[in-house]
């Protein structure tokens, strides 16, 4: 977490909500198969005020035989180093309401 949501990035303080800014920002698709779907999200005018850097990320969702995996790309589309974080809090529904699957049926 940031010390009262700010960050100093080239002498300059920018003020970024502790969760960030890619959760409110519209991604486009990048790729999208049966199984997978690729969402991106560029740098532009709106993400430069709190993380003023040129950058791609993009965030994959692929269906398994176990679940679903997600994986994170950084890309640095720019010349300077770019430092950043990531993270995820995925959440989905599911058609076992509020019971996991492994406790619906326990072996005897």
């Amino acid at each position: 977490a940031l010390r009262e949501n700010k960050a100093r990035i080239h002498g300059e303080w920018v003020e970024m909500n502790r969760h960030g800014f890619a959760k409110r920002s519209e991604f486009t698709v990048k790729e999208q198969r049966e199984d997978c779907i690729a969402l991106r999200l560029t740098a532009d005018e709106t993400t430069r005020k709190v993380y003023p850097f040129d950058f791609a990320l993009t965030v994959a969702y692929t269906l398994t035989q176990e679940g679903v995996t997600t994986a994170f790309t950084v890309e640095n589309l720019g010349k300077e180093e770019m430092p950043f974080v990531i993270g995820g809090h995925p959440a989905s529904t599911s058609p076992w309401g509020r019971t996991p699957p492994s406790r619906l049926h326990h072996p005897v």
